[in-house]
């Protein structure tokens, strides 16, 4: 996630947004969520909230066909557990992803494990997704391909 510099908290616990900011964030649509922890803050599109014990857990519409993603990204968890299949603990997740940090991938990890069937469909789907489209490829290749034209010399 990107920090942004041209936003002021001030001591009295009002935000105060640049021109620019509030422009892009109005483009969000009418519902906003804001999440605090210590002295930073979160701002996100709402979203549609998925489970009450996964806050860091939304659905958007218009984001990667409504899969459950983490707050404010286009991060899914899908992507999160198969990170964790493939590098087996958080902290390379961490490395892999830095803009996510340890409670929102603790998050997106309890939610597969609530949510398993779920998450495994959607990675079953991308699965197929991608061999379907690696075979396009190599058919296309396979279809482009002429070999390069060799005189042959005839021993006699």
């Amino acid at each position: 996630m990107e920090k942004i510099e041209d936003a002021i908290l001030t001591e009295d616990g009002r935000l105060i947004l640049s021109s620019d900011l509030t422009h892009e964030i109005a483009q969000w649509g009418d519902k906003l969520k804001v999440y605090k922890n210590g002295r930073s803050i979160t701002i996100a599109p709402a979203g549609e909230p998925i489970d009450s014990n996964h806050p860091f857990i939304v659905s958007y519409d218009h984001i990667c066909n409504g899969e459950p993603v983490i707050l404010g990204t286009r991060v899914t968890v899908r992507a999160i557990v198969e990170y964790y299949q493939i590098y087996g603990d958080i902290e390379n997740i961490l490395r892999a992803i830095p803009h996510i940090n340890r409670p929102r991938i603790d998050d997106a990890l309890g939610y597969y494990a609530d949510h398993k069937e779920e998450i495994d469909n959607y990675i079953a789907e991308n699965d197929e997704a991608f061999q379907q489209k690696m075979y396009q490829k190599w058919i296309t290749q396979r279809n482009n391909f002429s070999p390069s034209s060799t005189s042959t010399k005839t021993s006699m």
